[in-house]
């Protein structure tokens, strides 16, 4: 199973409640056992006064046995992005993981909004690049665009 877009995905919810919420989470998947990669947005940690606190939620998820992958620093599409920009959004996304997995390495990448490289060369690029580093990209196989749902509920309950 996967999660994208950690450590949080949509409405920005207050630290203590994302603190919580992420416990309840980790231990259903803990008491379920089930096998987890967390794909990281690491400007999802850059919240202003929150930084070390999301930091330490992230952390959270490695030490409950979560893999943590890589889905970029902003999140970028590839669609319309350079690969030299992509790239260098790549390795930006790593930074903290990095430090949180170690001695293990990350092995897996997921592309933000599914989005592939705008021509089949530039993609083969890409792939290339990645699994020089000791990534391979992951497909969805399911997409319930969950972002939308999470959005919504937060409109309805007046906190989005």
């Amino acid at each position: 199973m996967t999660i994208d877009d950690l450590p949080l995905n949509g409405p920005a919810i207050e630290i203590t409640k994302l603190r919580k919420m992420t416990e309840k989470l980790l231990n259903i998947i803990k008491t379920n056992r089930i096998p987890l990669v967390g794909f990281v947005n690491e400007s999802l940690l850059y919240a202003p006064n929150e930084a070390d606190e999301r930091i330490e939620i992230l952390k959270m998820w490695s030490d409950a046995g979560v893999e943590l992958g890589n889905h970029t620093f902003s999140h970028m599409g590839f669609k319309d992005a350079s690969l030299a920009d992509y790239e260098d959004d790549f390795v930006r996304g790593e930074s903290v993981i990095k430090l949180l997995v170690k001695p293990k390495k990350i092995r897996y990448f997921r592309h933000p909004f599914l989005q592939m490289g705008a021509t089949r060369e530039t993609e083969d690029a890409f792939e290339k690049f990645i699994g020089e580093r000791g990534y391979r990209a992951v497909p969805v196989t399911m997409d319930t665009m969950d972002w939308m749902f999470l959005a919504a509920y937060a409109k309805s309950k007046g906190t989005g």
